[in-house]
């Protein structure tokens, strides 16, 4: 609970740095604030205390969730050091959004109750739509908060029509509840609710045929709100999605895991197929975004006592990766003025550094042994295949094939010599530091995948 009154109190005072005009000292307020946000989240470790009459509930799996979220914006703030330099004034309004909208993913890791679930989506989501729309120059921009907006508002409201006929069916919001009225209640009405709120998960998490609004949103949206969308945003709903269902509907499976079964298959394939046809990185991060989503939810169709873990190692891999990719790819495009793979190429030479940092990322989202990525795809597969899950589990072997050709093709452009002598890419101090993280939390989850596998 210490986390989430902490956040909440930081996003004010970052918005309170920015009305006082203190420009280029805003980032320190909310980067000093959450890390000791992680202080008191190690501080809470094992003590499982509910709050709000057992709305929330603080165990170790909200505390291990709620800190791969905060670290994950610790990283993309610090990168954001170098990247919004000679901004304005609003830029401490960014600031404030992100954290406002952790604030929603603490929620949305600690609910215990279907009222609480739909007030962290929203905290969650209000902010980010406004993120993708923050550049208001460019008209991608515009138009990617738009369509965000719009189509994350329909599926908010098939979400909280969802949690009404749950309600309506069973008589309570609480997860616990829900789970004991389940199995006696035959009743249409909490089959359908369940099938609504699985549909507004799907659209959170990006998964097919829920999918097509994120590559023209990831597009449009600046490069760090992109990286904050695939990693902290991406997290959150999974960490609710897993809860929920591993909890309240464990009981209506036999309504839920055939589409599920349906829509990881669809997700594998559409998101890895389609990013073999991608020219820019951004949408080829897009892409593979949607195939990660499919990968998780393999865990989610297990729903044993392991998938819990292999979801969080998976999120903290992924995490890692994309945020190292990400700053690669803002600092290639802001040299070369724009996100294209052709852009990437001479970089090897150009700055060995960032090839280098780029190769250990992709072959890490590729599943590349000794690196984290392999490992955490190694146990999804395990647990899926314990649950005798072996035609999914070919199909998610298949699609990481596929994965892994259109990674290395994008390595290849980096190591290939340009035909025009490239532009001098300069990296900052913040955001060298962050790429030497990405690069060794990579290196030492692949070694020992332990650390994270067991927490929880």
């Amino acid at each position: 609970m210490k986390a989430l009154i902490l956040t909440s109190v930081i996003g004010i005072a970052t918005l309170f740095a920015g009305v006082f005009k203190m420009r280029n000292n805003s980032v320190w307020v909310p980067l000093l604030g959450l890390l000791g946000v992680m202080l008191t989240i190690v501080a809470d470790w094992n003590t499982n205390i509910s709050w709000y009459n057992n709305m929330v509930r603080f165990d170790n799996y909200a505390l291990a969730f709620s800190g791969i979220t905060i670290a994950a914006l610790i990283f993309i703030l610090t990168i954001s050091i170098d990247h919004y330099k000679g901004a304005g004034n609003s830029i401490a309004d960014i600031y404030g959004l992100m954290v406002f909208s952790v604030v929603g993913a603490i929620v949305m890791s600690s609910f215990s109750n279907l009222a609480m679930l739909f007030i962290g989506v929203e905290i969650l989501s209000i902010p980010v739509y406004i993120l993708a729309g923050s550049n208001r120059r460019l008209t991608s921009s515009n138009e990617s908060a738009l369509k965000y907006f719009l189509m994350g508002s329909f599926a908010s409201g098939i979400l909280l029509f969802g949690i009404a006929l749950v309600y309506g069916a069973t008589q309570t919001l609480d997860l616990d509840q829900i789970a004991l009225l389940g199995p006696t209640v035959q009743s249409p009405m909490l089959t359908i609710g369940v099938l609504m709120v699985l549909s507004g998960f799907l659209f959170k998490i990006a998964a097919a045929p829920f999918h097509f609004w994120a590559p023209d949103v990831y597009e449009g949206a600046p490069g760090l709100v992109t990286a904050f969308m695939a990693t902290i945003v991406k997290t959150a709903a999974f960490a609710a999605f897993f809860r929920l269902f591993s909890t309240a509907f464990v009981s209506e499976e036999s309504a839920w895991f055939k589409v599920l079964w349906g829509i990881t298959a669809a997700t594998l394939l559409a998101g890895n197929l389609t990013a073999l046809f991608q020219t820019k990185m951004k949408r080829l991060l897009a892409y593979s975004s949607i195939a990660h989503a499919g990968y998780m939810l393999l865990a989610m169709l297990t729903l044993n006592k392991q998938a819990g873990g292999a979801i969080l190692l998976y999120a903290a891999s992924y995490t890692l990766a994309t945020i190292a990719v990400f700053a690669v790819m803002l600092l290639v495009s802001e040299a070369q003025g724009s996100d294209s793979l052709a852009k990437f190429k001479g970089l090897r030479k150009n700055n060995p550094f960032l090839a280098v940092v780029l190769a250990i990322a992709l072959f890490s989202m590729a599943g590349i042994p000794p690196l984290a990525g392999f490992f955490s795809k190694y146990y999804l597969f395990a647990i899926a295949l314990k649950s005798n899950l072996f035609y999914i589990v070919i199909v998610a072997i298949v699609a990481s094939i596929i994965g892994a050709w259109y990674y290395l093709k994008s390595l290849s452009m980096a190591f290939l010599d340009s035909d025009e002598a490239p532009e001098k890419i300069e990296v900052g101090l913040p955001t060298r530091i962050v790429l030497i993280a990405c690069v060794i939390g990579a290196l030492i989850l692949g070694i020992r995948p332990d650390l994270i596998l067991h927490l929880i």
